[in-house]
């Protein structure tokens, strides 16, 4: 499910639909066709408040004008089912979609229309999280998570890590990114640097697995 800027949010359903719900009482304002095979995430555009993206079991990501309930546009990325995606920044503050489908990260623009095909990654992408200041967007598989650059699409950094990694997370002001791991019950965070390089690292251990990280004020 995924909150958007203008007091509504919207749900994925594994049937296919969307659902845009008014956040204030619930209230069903549209019913998207979402994919046909199954949603698995939606993400909205940040500061547009109707603006919104959906991934599916159809291998597309799919754009959505919210207000008016209408499919705006689609990029078709394969077979493999797009189950995360994030929005982030580009070359000259451009908005891109980043998606995850398989092993493979595509960057697409609002409109469909391809901009990037980034080099896949050795196992099966499991989370995405755009830095909140853009420009980057960390991507990870088991094992390991990337940090790419979404204005040159080089690599940053790259951070190994033991376990599948259950969600990635930054700070509001983008300093630390949280990895919270599948099957022990170790976070990770990793301060970077305005360079994209490493300066310090911190493990806190629970007794279970985290399935999700919050900042909060």
């Amino acid at each position: 499910m995924g909150i958007g800027a203008a007091a509504s949010s919207a749900a994925a359903s594994a049937a296919g639909p969307v659902a845009l719900l008014a956040a204030a009482d619930g209230a069903r304002a549209h019913l998207l066709p979402g994919h046909p095979d199954g949603a698995n995430c939606v993400a909205w555009q940040p500061g547009v408040a109707r603006a919104l993206a959906s991934g599916g079991q159809d291998g597309a990501v799919r754009f959505w004008d919210a207000a008016a309930g209408q499919h705006t546009a689609t990029a078709a990325l394969g077979d493999a089912w797009v189950e995360h995606i994030a929005w982030a920044t580009g070359s000259g503050g451009a908005p891109l979609l980043l998606a995850a489908s398989g092993r493979e990260l595509h960057a697409v623009r609002p409109d469909g229309s391809p901009v990037h095909a980034f080099k896949p990654a050795p196992r099966t992408l499991c989370a995405l999280g755009a830095h909140p200041l853009g420009g980057a967007v960390a991507a990870a598989h088991f094992g390991g998570v990337t940090l790419w650059d979404t204005d040159d699409f080089l690599v940053q950094k790259e951070f190994p890590y033991a376990n599948g990694i259950h969600a990635l997370v930054w700070s509001p002001d983008g300093r630390w990114l949280v990895c919270a791991g599948q099957k022990s019950g170790t976070l990770n965070a990793y301060k970077i640097g305005r360079d994209g390089k490493l300066t310090d690292t911190k493990q806190a251990v629970e007794a279970s697995a985290a399935a999700a990280v919050v900042f909060v004020p």
